[in-house]
């Protein structure tokens, strides 16, 4: 194949990643993995005014953050949707005092992975 034909499929695959946050995200992802960090870093500000995240992601974030430094301080190393997963299942538990049910569970997992959706948003 030649290079011109190479470069014109990448190119018309970088249209339409543009457009798909899903393989925008997956293309981020293979940068970084070849250390293109530069280039990684560009396809993550497409991302960001492409898709930029709800209030709601935003807050679910900054809660997740505020775990992440408390568990780091103690030496553990959380991936930050697993932070907010802890921090929303102690508040039920408490709030429900210790009655938290295997549906309370699922509730909260499924809406952890629809605020944390991306590549499982570590660090």
């Amino acid at each position: 194949m030649k290079t011109a034909e190479l470069q014109e499929l990448f190119n018309n695959f970088l249209t339409e990643a543009v457009n798909d946050k899903a393989s925008l995200i997956a293309l981020k992802t293979a940068v970084v993995k070849a250390k293109h960090y530069e280039l990684a870093g560009k396809l993550r500000a497409i991302e960001r005014d492409r898709f930029p995240e709800s209030e709601e992601v935003k807050q679910a974030k900054e809660k997740a953050d505020g775990i992440d430094v408390l568990l780091r301080m103690i030496g553990l190393n959380v991936p930050l949707d697993t932070c907010w997963l802890l921090n929303e299942t102690f508040s039920q538990y408490f709030k429900k005092k210790g009655k938290f049910s295997l549906e309370d569970a699922s509730h909260l997992i499924a809406k952890q992975k629809r605020l944390f959706n991306e590549e499982s948003t570590n660090h």
